[in-house]
Order: C-alpha cells, then structure tokens, then sequence
C-alpha cells in the first residue's frame, strides 16, 4: 500500500494534531468542474472516517469552499450544494457571456439555501489556505502553492503541482 494511504489510515476518526511524527496536507484545486470532482473526493474521506486527518489543507478558487465544509462537518449540505442549486442558469450560464458562472448566485447559495457554519470552519485544527488565482496568473498561483506546501513541511525537495 502506498506510505501516505497507510499513515491516512492509521488516523482514521482521529483529530489533528495527531503526535505521529507526520505532517500530511490535502490539496485542492479549484474550477467549476474540478471543484465537483474535489467535492466527490471530500465526500468519500469523510465517509472512510478521514476528516480531521489532515494538518493542513491547500486550495484554489472552489477547493476552499468544498474544504469550508469538509471541515465544517458540512458534507452532504456542500455536495447537495452542486446537483441542487449549481447545476441550473442561475449559476451557468453560457450566454450570460459577461458573467458565465454567477458567483454571487453561489455566495448567496452558501450564506442562505446552504448555509456553511462557519465557526465549525474556524475552530477546526486542520490549517486552512487558499491561493487567489486568475485565468492569466494560473501557473503562477500553482508554482506559489507549491511553495506553501514546502514552507509547510520544511522540504527541499521540488515540489510540482499542476492545476491540469
């Protein structure tokens, strides 16, 4: 089994900061697509009893609303979240061609039809960050998350995230 599977699971229903000698971090990308994939990922840690397990959690654009309610305890509401008010026009609209994905639409989703509580989000031990990104500074944003982790664990080894 691979090394970081097994020291997952060896932290199974516990609550960071677990005294293994490890630092294990999740990364979460972000997109309207990727952010429901990272969402389904979500949803089966928390189901294989995962949730608290991670010291650190990195994300870009819709990663850090998913791992709002990962940490939260939110899951089901979160994922609902996508097939119950994000898959319509009022979100997606391709011939809304100045404002294809409305996210205010999505903020008031999250402050009123799913309400994220965000004192759980906060009082988590799990560090959360997220990287602000752009269509034009992408590559960027990965390079700089990439850095993040490594500042995090204290590594020197080259560390490649792609957000492809």
């Amino acid at each position: 089994m691979q090394p970081v599977i097994e020291h997952l699971l060896a932290r199974k229903n516990k609550q960071v900061p677990v005294e293994d000698g490890r630092k294990i971090a999740l990364v979460l990308f972000g997109g309207i697509m990727v952010g429901v994939r990272g969402m389904g990922a979500l949803v089966a840690l928390e189901e294989l009893g995962l949730a608290h397990s991670f010291d650190y959690i990195y994300t870009m654009s819709s990663g850090f609303i998913n791992a709002s309610y990962f940490l939260s305890g939110q899951m089901t509401l979160g994922a609902a979240a996508y097939y119950q008010e994000l898959s319509g026009k009022k979100f997606l609209n391709l011939l809304r061609f100045w404002n294809i994905a409305d996210i205010n639409y999505l903020m008031g989703v999250i402050k009123t039809k799913k309400p994220l509580n965000v004192d759980a989000v906060l009082s988590s031990k799990t560090k959360l960050s997220r990287v602000e990104t752009t269509p034009s500074n992408l590559r960027k944003a990965a390079v700089r998350m990439g850095s993040l982790v490594k500042n995090a664990f204290g590594s020197n080894k080259k560390i490649n995230l792609k957000p492809w």
